[in-house]
């Protein structure tokens, strides 16, 4: 094989640069293929004893730089169909059925540009074939292209290129029986995982609803305990209510007694033993005010703040200019007489119009 190797080595270093001219080529508006991408890989099943078959596809372009390439023509491509080298572990054996390069239109990309140029398809045919004692489970079978390699470090002025390399992954079974066997395993472990998933979900969802029940029962649970304090404290202020009910009644009755001192209907001063004569200070009720002017109508002694009465005259009648048409806007005349005993201080007179209310000066 290395003289193989060798005698392509020498057809291309006397036939490459004959073809390695520039050529022109339209852009399009497309992507580029896939080309030069090592390693190419491909992948097979196989049983011990027995053999397989397995293809190596790619494509390889020869870009001499961003403006050139060399087409892969006929002869070219009669070189690069050289039979590949095939690497692999001990009892698996690959041999080569047929390795074939064919010319093909690509889409390629040189420089910031895309186009079409002539590159080439490799298409490789190999027969593995397995022993008795062949190692079980992938296995991987590298097959190696120096003429594409040569081609490569001659035609393309391209460093840190990928040689040219294949790998073939071929998964080693027992036998088919071997293999169903495996293959109802993978099965029920993805029916176990899928039920262990599907447990897991409904788990996960009786989690949620359970914690949404206690979150449902803790909200009620707070509603409710709003709901008893407010109605305790709605008890408490009734207790503390009826608790100082008698002190508030005896306010209010308070309240009702002194009313006439705080909001009397007139508010009058006088000096003791001296008499005053006020016009038009009371209003006169609906069957008053229609007598003589002059006419004495209610007579009232008034009283201290122990309600001790005191010789303090307030007498009401009517306005001497009282006429007519006053209508329910009537009001009475006050005459104050105050004894020379009595003393100084405030001094409250009931009548029928209302509380009189009396200061008295020294």
């Amino acid at each position: 094989m290395t003289t193989l190797r060798h005698r392509w080595a020498t057809l291309l270093r006397v036939f490459v640069p004959l073809i390695a001219f520039e050529v022109g080529w339209p852009q399009v508006p497309s992507v580029p293929d896939a080309y030069n991408d090592f390693p190419a890989v491909a992948s097979a099943e196989g049983f011990r004893g027995r053999t397989t078959r397995v293809e190596v596809s790619f494509n390889i372009f020869f870009d001499v730089d961003d403006t050139t390439y060399v087409p892969v023509k006929t002869e070219l491509a009669r070189i690069l169909a050289a039979e590949p080298i095939i690497e692999s572990k001990a009892g698996i054996v690959g041999q080569v059925v047929s390795n074939y390069c064919l010319p093909r239109e690509l889409n390629v990309k040189m420089g910031q540009d895309i186009g079409r140029g002539t590159g080439g398809t490799i298409q490789t045919m190999i027969e593995v074939s397995l022993s008795r004692t062949a190692p079980l489970g992938d296995q991987v079978i590298r097959v190696l292209y120096p003429v594409i390699d040569t081609a490569m470090e001659r035609l393309s002025n391209r460093p840190g290129r990928s040689h040219a390399v294949a790998a073939i992954t071929v998964t080693v079974w027992a036998s088919p029986e071997a293999k169903q066997a495996a293959l109802r395993k993978l099965e029920d472990e993805a029916r176990q995982r899928r039920q262990a998933e599907e447990e897991q979900r409904i788990q996960a969802q009786k989690e949620q609803e359970e914690a949404q029940r206690l979150r449902d029962e803790e909200a009620r649970r707070q509603e409710a305990l709003a709901s008893q304090r407010t109605s305790e404290a709605r008890k408490a202020a009734f207790v503390a209510f009826l608790h100082f009910l008698p002190e508030i009644a005896l306010g209010a009755v308070l309240l009702v007694l002194c009313a006439p001192w705080f909001w009397p209907t007139a508010s009058v001063t006088a000096k003791a033993g001296q008499h005053e004569h006020l016009s038009k200070v009371v209003p006169a009720r609906h069957s008053e005010g229609y007598d003589e002017p002059g006419t004495i109508l209610q007579t009232a002694w008034a009283r201290g703040l122990l309600w001790r009465r005191h010789r303090l005259k307030v007498e009401t009648f009517v306005s001497e200019d009282a006429g007519a048409n006053d209508g329910d806007n009537r009001r009475l005349d006050l005459l104050i007489s105050v004894g020379q005993s009595v003393r100084r201080g405030i001094y409250l007179a009931k009548t029928p119009n209302g509380p009189i209310r009396v200061r008295v000066e020294s």
